[in-house]
């Protein structure tokens, strides 16, 4: 057997689908530990997290946050109330976008890149829009790598954010994140990391970047649909606000 066979029969789909699968960079396939351990947790553990004080519950919150422990742990983040949860990379970066649609004001601008996702691209078109703000956008040269020139000049006093790719899902064109970062910071301007593409692939570590804000999702990295992950260093929380309203977000409701 060879060694792509092996990895092959971790992963149960291709026992039942004749299948070459190349478009792990839309989402990857799942392998059989992961589906077993979702199975598990409806079958014999079921609850709500942060719900309840009975032993299932508490169980449950263990686990939950045992799960926020290896994220942090994973991505080199110096504290637990670093990572949140989200629904996936595009929540997680709406959630930063929505924050600033309170911070830019008119003369400001954010500064973005051609190799960017839909996902972090649009919500920052859209916050310029709203906001009547400069909307930057790197471009890239005939070898698809960003002009690192320009985004370096691009930066300036009234730059409120450069969000930025760390992995092209499109070309796979790595970007150079800690010389970037570098640039951006001896500005004063915050950067959000887009490692949805690289976080199943390469190491990540948000405290070597320096980063403010990184997003990824579970499901590029053979874990479940629904889950991602956002990554806010602590001295930006007072900045960013809830994008949704309600239960869990809260530690006491009055009249």
């Amino acid at each position: 057997m060879s060694l792509n066979q092996s990895y092959k029969k971790l992963f149960p789909v291709f026992d039942n689908n004749q299948l070459i699968y190349l478009d792990s960079a839309s989402t990857s396939q799942k392998p059989g530990i992961v589906i077993e351990r979702e199975k598990l947790f409806y079958e014999l553990e079921n609850a709500n997290v942060h719900r309840g004080f009975y032993s299932l519950s508490a169980k449950a919150t263990q686990n939950f946050e045992a799960v926020r422990k290896s994220v942090a742990d994973f991505i080199g983040a110096n504290s637990l109330n670093e990572i949140a949860f989200t629904k996936g990379t595009t929540e997680s970066i709406n959630i930063v976008a929505n924050s600033f649609n309170s911070i830019v004001k008119p003369g400001d601008n954010i500064v973005v890149t051609e190799t960017e996702h839909h996902a972090n691209y649009i919500p920052w078109q859209q916050v310029c829009k709203r906001n009547e703000i400069d909307f930057r956008v790197i471009p890239v040269n005939k070898n698809g790598e960003l002009d690192l020139s320009e985004l370096k000049s691009s930066i300036d006093s009234k730059t409120k954010l450069l969000t930025i790719t760390h992995l092209s899902n499109v070309t796979g064109c790595i970007n150079p994140i800690d010389e970037i970062a570098f640039e951006a910071h001896k500005k004063n301007v915050p950067v959000l990391i887009d490692v949805a593409q690289s976080a199943g692939h390469m190491p990540i570590n948000v405290s070597s970047w320096n980063a403010d804000f990184v997003a990824f999702s579970a499901h590029k990295m053979f874990g479940p649909m629904g889950v991602g992950v956002l990554y806010v260093n602590e001295k930006h929380h007072p900045i960013i606000s809830p994008l949704n309203f309600g239960g869990g977000i809260v530690k006491d409701v009055e009249k």
